[in-house]
């Protein structure tokens, strides 16, 4: 069995979303592909919130201000579309990309069980 590294998985789902913003930024018609990576990649971490606090009964206030970020980011992407100039979009990308990497994920990787990290792998990758 394959042992799936939270961390590594979604580190490599952030990089994807960065290619698509390049790719956005060279061409607002690239819109629809990074907002369904972006709402993608927001359900599957939403999902394992979920089952961090299932297994460890544990609420991690940074858990909140993530989620909440994510209805940010998704209503700037909106806003980007229309926009010349998405560098405020671009920075909240990175501030809460490397709060996810830095705090999030390794506390993740230590919880949750291998099935709850295998079903996290398949949701990602389909």
């Amino acid at each position: 069995m394959t042992i799936i590294n939270i961390l590594s998985l979604l580190v490599e789902d952030h990089k994807k979303i960065e290619k698509l913003i390049e790719q956005f930024k060279q061409d607002k018609n690239n819109f629809s592909a990074l907002n369904d990576a972006m709402i993608k990649h927001f359900r599957e971490e939403e999902k394992l919130y979920s089952a961090y606090l299932s297994t460890t009964n544990k609420t991690l206030p940074i858990i909140q201000t993530i989620t909440k970020e994510h209805e940010i980011l998704a209503n700037n992407l909106k806003q980007a579309q229309y926009s010349s100039d998405i560098s405020e979009f671009e920075a909240l990308v990175q501030r809460h990309k490397n709060m996810e990497e830095r705090l999030l994920y390794p506390e993740l990787d230590k919880e949750l069980s291998e099935n709850q990290k295998e079903n996290a792998y398949w949701g990602m990758t389909r």
